[in-house]
């Protein structure tokens, strides 16, 4: 996680998207070596036409792709492209680097938001209708530059993983850690309506969104913000300890911050995880096993993995 002035970056403003396509088994080693560099990344899988359903190897082809504000040094980023390659097993992938500054990502995006059924809950922006009466969780969210709709595998994932935790107990105090457009925050929030929720993003856009989602959704007043990378804040730090914490992010950060998870999470808490692929669960639960945190559940879906963590071990 960092910011613009970390980036190596010459005077072009406006907004950058950085991408190469790799197989499934390498996006790893790519992912790793572009993050230091960008302000958001993803991994997803390459659209394949009109194939609806898709069957996920190491072989699937990949979109390592990541967004910055300012125009990136290319030749930096080539030669971590090229130092990834070489424990990738693979030639140095083609870099693309494109200026995304004049695209209406918002009409985009927009476009491409259907609603979307999660079980109990029902996703839809404010250019399609309302839900239909009855037990269903409203989540009304727009779509926007913030990563997070609904429609990905992994949000798609913690999502399920929340619901069938709402079925054994309730939380009070909840922490969701890279909130991108709060949809997290929001369903946690309407499956444990007297629940704090406390959501953190490193990106202002993110927050902002965030804002605006919980006021779309009369949440406002459930859900706190918070600007910043990771779990060190002192308003992180010095609150209650989180009896639920959620983090959609990517494979490597989840890996690095895992000692300062256990350090928030409550005794008893549990932890949602998301944002790796399925191979990637191994270095994931290794970094959590080593803090006593232990797998109680799992969902996979296209590739991707939602891990439920808590303390003690259990007999996954």
């Amino acid at each position: 996680m960092s910011s613009s002035r970390d980036l190596g970056c010459d005077d072009g403003h406006g907004l950058w998207r950085v991408a190469v396509e790799v197989p499934a088994a390498a996006a790893g080693f790519f992912e790793d070596a572009l993050s230091p560099y960008l302000e958001t990344m993803a991994v997803m899988e390459l659209p394949a036409g009109d194939v609806t359903e898709m069957v996920f190897t190491s072989h699937t082809p990949m979109i390592v792709e990541g967004f910055v504000q300012h125009k990136p040094d290319a030749e930096l980023l080539r030669r971590c492209i090229r130092e990834a390659a070489d424990p990738a097993g693979m030639p140095p992938p083609e870099l693309t680097i494109e200026d995304q500054s004049r695209r209406d990502w918002l009409r985009e995006n927009r476009a491409s938001f259907p609603a979307i059924d999660i079980g109990r809950f029902y996703i839809h922006g404010s250019h399609l209708q309302p839900p239909p009466a009855g037990s269903r969780l409203n989540l009304h969210v727009d779509a926007a530059v913030a990563f997070g709709s609904g429609s990905h595998a992994t949000t798609a994932g913690c999502l399920r993983a929340l619901q069938a935790l709402a079925k054994k107990r309730r939380y009070k105090h909840i922490l969701d850690m890279g909130t991108g457009t709060g949809i997290l925050a929001l369903g946690a929030s309407k499956l444990w309506p007297s629940a704090a929720v406390l959501a953190v993003d490193n990106d202002s856009a993110s927050v902002d969104m965030t804002r605006s989602n919980a006021d779309q959704n009369q949440l406002r007043s459930r859900i706190t913000t918070l600007l910043h990378a990771g779990y060190r804040h002192p308003r992180i730090r010095s609150g209650p300890p989180y009896d639920l914490v959620i983090a959609n992010i990517l494979a490597a950060p989840l890996v690095r911050m895992a000692a300062d998870l256990a350090t928030v999470l409550a005794p008893h808490g549990q932890a949602v995880l998301s944002g790796l692929l399925s191979h990637q669960e191994t270095a994931v639960l290794a970094a959590h096993r080593a803090q006593g945190l232990y797998p109680q559940g799992r969902f996979r879906q296209s590739g991707w993995s939602t891990l439920i963590l808590g303390r003690g071990r259990s007999r996954q």
